[in-house]
């Protein structure tokens, strides 16, 4: 896994949570700033070092606080998360709590806060494929990224898609 600054990180977990939180219909009138929006987050670890949580929450040109979000952490360390780990501003859909935790999750790998690869969480999350609704709803992860990487300014795009094609 290609470790991408955290910046760029932040601006793909920005266009995902807007995506799958569906923020335009939330706030009128509302696109993403990439450029001139803010990522706030915050680590707890425990005394041995392991991540306990992550939390976060983007700051737009206008002082307007959005997209507040909350990952937490067993006492196993990074592998021990689930879906019912994570807070959201909209639990209403499967397929937006998946989608958000699935961003926050490839948000901390690739800052290389966690070591563990997506596709294990992802395992674990359909608790190795026997879960039937959230195997549909992970199956249509790669549209939804392609979908929010569209969504970046262009050359940060390229760069996702090149460090896609690096990885593979």
């Amino acid at each position: 896994m290609t470790i991408i600054a955290k910046d760029k990180a932040a601006k793909l977990l920005f266009a995902q949570l807007c995506i799958a939180l569906e923020i335009e219909f939330r706030i009128r009138g509302f696109r993403p700033d990439f450029e001139g929006t803010e990522f706030i987050s915050s680590i707890i670890r425990d005394k041995y070092g392991r991540l306990q949580t992550f939390s976060g929450a983007f700051v737009t040109p206008t002082g307007l606080a959005i997209l507040p979000f909350s990952l937490s952490f067993g006492g196993r360390g990074d592998t021990d998360t689930g879906l019912g780990s994570c807070a959201i501003i909209d639990t209403t859909g499967k397929r937006k709590q998946i989608f958000s935790y699935l961003s926050i999750l490839e948000y901390l790998i690739n800052a290389g806060l966690v070591k563990p690869q997506l596709d294990r969480y992802m395992s674990m999350l359909t608790k190795g494929g026997k879960i039937e609704t959230r195997v549909a709803i992970v199956d249509k992860w790669p549209v939804f990224r392609s979908s929010a990487i569209k969504t970046l300014p262009y050359d940060l795009a390229l760069e996702f898609e090149y460090a896609d094609m690096v990885a593979a």
